[in-house]
C-alpha cells in the first residue's frame, strides 16, 4: 500500500500496479515508455481491511511511540545499549525498535546477550513475539546475486552491459553497515499493541537480570 499527496506520483503508481498499462491516455505523464509494472492489485477484502486500518493508524502509532518512549527512558541507565535517535521533525512507526549493542561495554557477546534475554521469555508463537533479534537484512551487496554477478540468465547480465566498469561488491566496502550487521545491531518488535508499559517494565527487568548475571554467561 502506498499513500501520497502527489497526484502525478499516485497516477504513475496506479499504472505500475496494473502492468504499467497506459489506459488513461488523456493524462499527461512523461516517460511512460520507461515504466515497468506487474499485478500489484489488492483483492477487495484486502482493500476493505486496509481502508479500515488507515482510520486507526494514528492510534496505533501513538501507542507504539508511547511504549518506545517508555522503553528508551528505561534503557538510558544501561551501559552499552544505545537506542536509535529519531530525527527532529520526524516520527518513528516502531515496526522495529533498533538498538546499538556495544559488546566491549556490556561485557558479553551480542549473540549470548540476545539468546539469554530470549530464554527468559515465553517461546514465541509468531515472529512479532520475539524479544530480541540480531541484525536485520544482510547487506544486499553480499547476496549471491551481487557476489556472483548473475541476475538474469547465466552470462552476467546486467553487469556485462558496461564491461569496462569494475563493479566491486567485496566484503569491507561498507564497513559501518557490516559492523552493524555482524556485531552491533539488535532490535525488538515488542513495542506494539496490545502490550503496555507494564510489559515493557517486565522486559527491561529481564534485560537487567541477564546483565547482572553476565559473568555466569561468560563462564559457560
Amino acid at each position: 500500500m502506498l499513500v501520497t499527496n502527489d497526484e502525478n506520483l499516485a497516477l504513475r503508481c496506479q499504472l505500475i500496479r496494473n502492468h504499467a498499462e497506459n489506459l488513461i491516455e488523456s493524462q499527461n505523464i512523461e516517460n511512460l515508455s520507461n515504466m515497468l509494472g506487474s499485478n500489484y492489485r489488492l483483492t477487495e477484502l484486502q482493500a476493505a481491511i486496509g481502508c479500515v486500518q488507515l482510520d486507526r493508524v494514528q492510534g496505533y502509532l501513538a501507542h507504539r511511540q508511547r511504549l518506545a518512549s517508555h522503553f528508551s527512558q528505561q534503557l538510558a541507565d544501561i551501559d552499552g545499549l544505545t537506542p536509535a535517535k529519531v530525527a527532529d521533525g520526524a516520527e518513528h512507526a516502531y515496526y522495529l525498535y533498533p538498538i546499538k549493542f556495544d559488546s566491549t561495554r556490556v561485557g558479553i557477546s551480542r549473540s549470548d546477550f540476545v539468546k539469554a534475554v530470549n530464554a527468559e521469555l515465553p517461546p514465541p508463537s509468531i515472529w512479532e513475539q520475539n524479544g530480541f533479534v540480531e541484525a536485520y537484512v544482510k547487506p544486499l551487496y553480499l547476496a549471491p546475486l551481487y557476489q556472483k554477478k548473475i541476475a538474469l540468465g547465466s552470462k552476467g547480465f546486467p553487469w556485462t552491459i558496461n564491461a569496462d566498469v569494475n563493479y566491486s561488491y567485496s566484503k569491507g566496502c561498507c564497513p559501518v553497515v557490516e559492523r552493524m550487521y555482524f556485531e552491533e545491531l539488535i532490535y525488538t518488535p515488542l513495542m506494539r499493541e496490545p502490550l503496555t508499559e507494564t510489559d515493557v517494565d517486565d522486559f527491561v527487568a529481564i534485560i537487567k537480570k541477564v546483565l547482572t548475571n553476565k559473568n555466569q554467561l561468560k563462564a559457560r
